[in-house]
């Protein structure tokens, strides 16, 4: 590239950088959907959902203006993750209640959004389980919006020193 091509470039970038970088964040929660839909997410024994290989699941459901956010129990023997403990608590903290109770299988058709979290990825949306599509990518998600507030936890509070750290 010469000279002339990279200042143009440059310009592009240093001009529209919050945008392109917006356009990357939801290129990364759009491709990461994607690779969570092979994430080992399967109901156990039972018949109910626990968690995903080395992820922790949360379930949303949506009716009217009501929410209901659930993930499994530790009860049911899954792994106590450091970044589900963070949503639990940053949910919590923003009073919007988080529900830790068994998911069974029939229940699934009734939420629309789903999740998983992981210290090493961090948080990102689930777009199908057993063939129910969901949309915990689109926009106006209640996903994004929680997404939004551990990202910002991430900068606030959590910094570099954390031992919480996302791939995003």
């Amino acid at each position: 590239i010469d000279n002339r091509m990279k200042g143009l470039v440059d310009e592009i970038i240093a001009t529209n950088g919050p945008i392109l970088d917006a356009l990357r964040n939801s290129l990364k929660l759009f491709t990461d959907a994607i690779d969570a839909t092979a994430a080992h997410l399967q109901p156990t024994g039972s018949g109910e959902f626990s968690e995903a290989g080395s992820s922790n699941i949360f379930f949303i459901a949506r009716e009217g203006d009501l929410v209901e956010i659930a993930t499994p129990p530790l009860q049911a023997g899954i792994l106590p993750g450091i970044t589900r403990s963070r949503i639990i608590e940053l949910l919590t903290r923003s009073k919007i209640p988080v529900r830790e109770r068994s998911i069974p299988l029939e229940e699934l058709a009734r939420f629309d959004e789903a999740f998983l979290t992981s210290s090493v990825r961090g948080l990102f949306p689930i777009q199908t389980i057993e063939k129910h599509r969901l949309h915990s990518c689109r926009p106006q998600s209640v996903f994004r919006q929680i997404h939004r507030l551990y990202r910002s936890w991430e900068e606030n509070e959590g910094g570099s020193n954390s031992s919480i750290t996302s791939a995003h």
